[in-house]
């Protein structure tokens, strides 16, 4: 038996931009610039039926657009070894959560608790520099990285009552970390 049944239909047009233009002001280092220029925008039209009783639907729409940049360096120490910085930024559309038994209230203002009918869209900028070198007559490769990361407005899957699942902007966080990959290819 059906408890739950929901139409959803979600129009989503994306337009986007992108350019990055490099500078050699020496044959060791490069320098790039870059950024992509966005537009998203999301139309979505929910009907919901519950075989216990009840039938909710909802119209909505939203858009988001910006420029994220990018920016960059490399420097070539020798033949086998680059290291480079970089930055760039990036985000998620916003969109409308629909998925809820009828009578489950989705708060309209951003101020009021409990899950929101639309959530926002979330922005990341990322920090990295590394280092790549071939090791043995290119025999094995290394490269390591430390990088740090902030997120505004960071969109993640929380659980309503019902167990179905909505979108939350849960707040602003950061990560940090180091990583290394090594490759062997012996023939």
């Amino acid at each position: 038996q059906r408890v739950y049944r929901e139409h959803r239909r979600d129009l989503v047009r994306e337009y986007a931009g992108f350019g990055q233009v490099s500078f050699l002001p020496t044959p060791r280092i490069m320098l790039t610039a870059g950024g992509r220029w966005f537009r998203t925008s999301v139309k979505t039209q929910s009907n919901i039926e519950a075989s216990l009783g009840g039938a909710s639907g909802f119209t909505g729409k939203t858009a988001m657009s910006g420029f994220a940049p990018q920016f960059g360096a490399r420097y070539l120490a020798s033949d086998e070894t680059t290291g480079y910085v970089q930055a760039s930024e990036g985000y998620r559309a916003p969109g409308f959560n629909t998925a809820a038994l009828p009578g489950q209230a989705f708060a309209s203002d951003p101020a009021s608790p409990g899950p929101q009918r639309r959530f926002g869209g979330d922005e990341l900028w990322d920090y990295e520099a590394g280092v790549r070198t071939a090791l043995f007559a290119d025999v094995a490769h290394l490269r390591t990285a430390v990088f740090y990361m902030t997120w505004k407005g960071a969109q993640s899957d929380q659980l309503l009552p019902d167990g179905l699942v909505y979108t939350a902007n849960i707040g602003d966080g950061r990560d940090m970390g180091w990583e290394v990959e090594a490759e062997v290819s012996p023939t």
